[in-house]
């Protein structure tokens, strides 16, 4: 069976190309003002090794198209288990072995360990960065120097089941709602008699998201990048008003026993039940919200935007560098470009979503309309251009995969059963956010370093 599947993605992979050859010869977007891709071609013949856990038909069309695009490079997949993906770029970094441009879940330890290069130059001469937020740029960013760079993002979103909201005769809201918005509605359509719950468990995206909502300059922990501190005030305050949530009883917040006796399912997931008005989540489990096995089921799920108070909208990135041993600096920062943030490489992706009958599981961290448009095109809908407006200009960056000490500090959570506390009510969070705070600041020092150390060094 697993053959048939390959076979099957082979022949539409080479379906796609065929046809999508001429359209992207003469349709070709180029990467914005400046572009000088075709003007950075030499004779000499280049091999540059890529690794990502991208889907592997789609990485293929990308490599297909930037290979076209420049001549004289070839580009060789390098494979590792995503399950490992850290333990496997430090065995290829132990042997010299390296991918040319790799992707990575913790940047600032790649870069502490020597992995990334330098590429602040190639970086800032690129006009098409001009279309990067600031937010966007902060991250993969150390001390002024760049190691690295967002590839695609994933929002936090919300999805509203617009049937519930329908029957309640209530109505939805602007796609600039508020926390104290989502908190109304949920009130309002929680129904114990008609087993109907108003918001899934908030816990989670208030925690990471609650410092975007209330703030214009803070980010993941509440960390400043211009003072390089930590204020988890609200970091806090999201963990402190999930809870209050939670005992109000207008969130899905419950027991495996009382699913079973709501919906005879101890282990349903809520959207399942029909009987969930909000559903906080991310941005790929629209492909499932919004397929026909829900219509079906007499449920319209409408995306949203999670709601903010500050106008920014949350969302978690991927990131990816360059080889500090790679042998071509200037085009292994093409080949990253063109496989992540550029325009060129976004229409590939979006040329294959449509071909394929399948949304987008990620999207652009660039501000360029023309990207936009194309993602918009790829994923229609009312819904999905009101988020996407939102996240051309607002969206900023969870900075998890990037902050130096963070898999530190939070391990260290865990060594000090942090959470257990919490939810046994052994402690408040109130309590907590000083003891985090300076934690979190001690582990972010340490990181940085051994990142400073290589400049010093």
């Amino acid at each position: 069976m697993k053959k048939t599947v390959k076979k099957s993605m082979a022949f539409a992979l080479a379906v796609f190309l065929v046809l999508s050859a001429a359209l992207m010869g003469c349709n070709n977007t180029g990467d914005g003002p400046g572009d000088t891709s075709g003007d950075n071609r030499r004779e000499e013949a280049i091999v540059l090794r890529y690794a990502s856990w991208a889907e592997d038909a789609l990485t293929e069309a990308l490599v297909a198209k930037f290979e076209s695009l420049h001549e004289n490079i070839t580009v060789e997949i390098v494979e590792i288990d995503q399950n490992s993906w850290e333990q496997g770029l430090f065995n290829l970094a132990t042997t010299g072995d390296l991918p040319d441009v790799f992707w990575t879940f913790d940047l600032a330890s790649a870069t502490a360990n020597e992995w990334t290069m330098d590429i602040t130059q190639l970086y800032d001469n690129d006009p098409y960065t001009q279309y990067i937020s600031e937010d966007m740029a902060t991250a993969g960013v150390y001390s002024g120097v760049r190691y690295g760079v967002a590839i695609h993002q994933f929002p936090y979103v919300a999805f509203l089941n617009k049937t519930i909201f329908d029957l309640a005769n209530v109505q939805m809201p602007s796609y600039n709602w508020t926390v104290d918005d989502l908190e109304k509605i949920a009130r309002s359509l929680t129904s114990p008699a008609d087993k109907i719950v108003g918001v899934s468990e908030p816990t989670e995206i208030f925690r990471n998201s609650f410092c975007y909502a209330q703030t214009e300059d803070l980010y993941t922990l509440g960390f400043n990048p211009e003072t390089e501190e930590f204020d988890m005030h609200y970091y806090v305050q999201g963990i402190t008003e999930a809870a209050q949530w939670n005992a109000e009883n207008f969130t899905a917040s419950m027991t495996a026993e009382e699913k079973e006796a709501a919906y005879g399912d101890a282990g349903i997931w809520m959207p399942d039940t029909g009987k969930l008005a909000v559903q906080l989540d991310w941005f790929w489990t629209a492909k499932g919200l919004k397929s026909d096995s829900y219509v079906n089921q007499g449920m319209e799920w409408v995306i949203y935007p999670v709601p903010t108070n500050s106008g920014r909208v949350v969302t978690v990135l991927d990131f990816a560098a360059v080889a500090a041993t790679t042998e071509h600096p200037e085009e292994a920062y093409e080949l990253l470009k063109f496989m992540t943030f550029g325009a060129e490489g976004w229409e590939v992706k979006c040329d294959w979503s449509i071909f394929m009958n399948q949304e987008l599981g990620s999207l652009p961290t660039t501000t360029d309309p023309a990207v936009w448009d194309m993602v918009k095109e790829a994923c229609p809908g009312d819904d999905f251009a009101a988020l996407f407006d939102r996240l051309q200009y607002d969206a900023a960056p969870e900075l998890y995969k990037c902050m130096p000490g963070y898999n530190a500090w939070w391990g260290w959570t865990f060594e000090q059963d942090i959470w257990g506390k919490l939810e046994r009510g052994e402690v408040s969070a109130d309590d907590l956010e000083i003891q985090m705070e300076t934690k979190m600041k001690e582990f972010y020092d340490a990181a940085m370093q051994r990142i400073n150390a290589r400049s010093e060094g």
